[in-house]
């Protein structure tokens, strides 16, 4: 996946060893790993670009909510980057 891809940008993540390696199947499986109310939410704000009341009207939830949905999305996703490019860290080294 390539390193301008929006949907790592979005995570403001740095990627310099891991630019080339993480791949589309990675980013499925951690989405797949989230709930389903986050994941929803994190798909229509941060990659589809609709704002937190669209989202919230969407998914029959408060805006407060679709924001706190988002945020634990992004923590968890940097999360598992972030031990992605650690696990990689140790392969090369």
């Amino acid at each position: 996946m390539p390193a301008d891809d929006p949907a790592l940008e979005v995570l403001n993540v740095d990627f310099n060893l891991a630019e080339e390696m993480i791949e589309y199947d990675h980013l499925k499986k951690w989405l797949d790993q989230l709930s389903h109310t986050s994941r929803l939410a994190f798909v229509l704000h941060t990659l589809e670009g609709y704002n937190h009341r669209e989202v919230s009207e969407k998914l029959q939830i408060s805006e407060g909510s679709s924001r706190w949905h988002v945020s634990t999305a992004k923590k968890e996703l940097m999360k598992k980057i972030k031990a992605f490019t650690q696990n990689l860290k140790t392969i090369v080294l």
